[in-house]
């Protein structure tokens, strides 16, 4: 009811706990799973899109309504509400009335895009603290999760529930190398680690604000720990034409295991190598 004080998503520290602590402090990260049962076109659905969104988001959102995209729009919806509360925890604690109950209300904070699809927050309040925080976001099976920091720092989140995948699948999304080191696992646990190298390319596309521009195997996973779920990842081709920065090195990524999802987070930290 009071959407300038509360909020639906919940504070998760699992895809952060693993980051370097000086950056995982300065970081807020938020998901929300369904749990409210089916909303979907019903009177509540609708309720609860006029009072996150505002009157450009309307417009999308109205769209997929017209379009009969119920899935993708309880997603699209679950997304958006996660990235705004996190959003508003981070201009709060970083740029707002400390011991205030005060967040802002979720719909003066507008997720755009840039020219390559990312998601950036947008309002009237960017003028006001002169920044713009990083975001990243992710949403799977009616579950979302967004991370939000300062500004410039390449945050990547991805989300994927583990499930059977199609035949092909492997070959498509995976080198040979990359399929090695999965047969080198217990097979029982080769279809878990399977979304933990697809979340891991997600999270890096979406740090570099590119994604997979060539498909999966525009970034290689190299090396993985089964003990703490850290995998290392290297850019390929174009990708790595794009961030030569990035060249001859291994980006680290942290996934974790929660329930039946995995999510995968990374803020570009390089291993170069020797």
């Amino acid at each position: 009811r009071f959407t300038n004080r509360g909020m639906v998503s919940i504070p998760w520290t699992t895809p952060i706990s693993s980051l370097p602590k000086d950056i995982s402090e300065s970081l807020e990260c938020y998901q929300i799973k369904e749990r409210f049962g089916n909303l979907a076109s019903t009177i509540w659905e609708t309720v609860w899109g006029y009072l996150i969104l505002n009157h450009n988001e309307r417009k999308s959102y109205w769209d997929m309504v017209k379009k009969k995209l119920e899935a993708r729009r309880m997603d699209w919806l679950f997304g958006r509400t996660t990235a705004k509360d996190a959003v508003r925890v981070w201009l709060k604690k970083h740029h707002g009335i400390p011991n205030s109950e005060y967040l802002g209300y979720p719909a003066d904070i507008e997720i755009g895009e840039d020219d390559y699809g990312r998601p950036v927050p947008k309002g009237k309040w960017v003028q006001e603290i002169g920044i713009i925080p990083a975001l990243s976001m992710a949403h799977a099976d009616r579950m979302a999760v967004a991370v939000v920091g300062p500004p410039n720092q390449r945050l990547g989140i991805d989300l994927e529930q583990i499930r059977a995948r199609e035949e092909g699948f492997k070959t498509l999304a995976f080198t040979e190398g990359e399929s090695a080191l999965l047969n080198s696992l217990e097979a029982s646990s080769r279809e878990e680690w399977m979304t933990r190298f697809w979340c891991a390319k997600e999270a890096v596309g979406k740090a570099l604000g590119r994604g997979l521009i060539e498909g999966p195997k525009s970034l290689v996973v190299q090396e993985l720990d089964a003990q703490t779920g850290t995998v290392k990842v290297a850019l390929q081709g174009k990708l790595s034409e794009m961030f030569p920065e990035y060249a001859g090195t291994q980006i680290i990524v942290y996934t974790a295991k929660e329930e039946n999802y995995i999510v995968a987070s990374t803020i570009c930290e390089i291993i170069r190598e020797t």
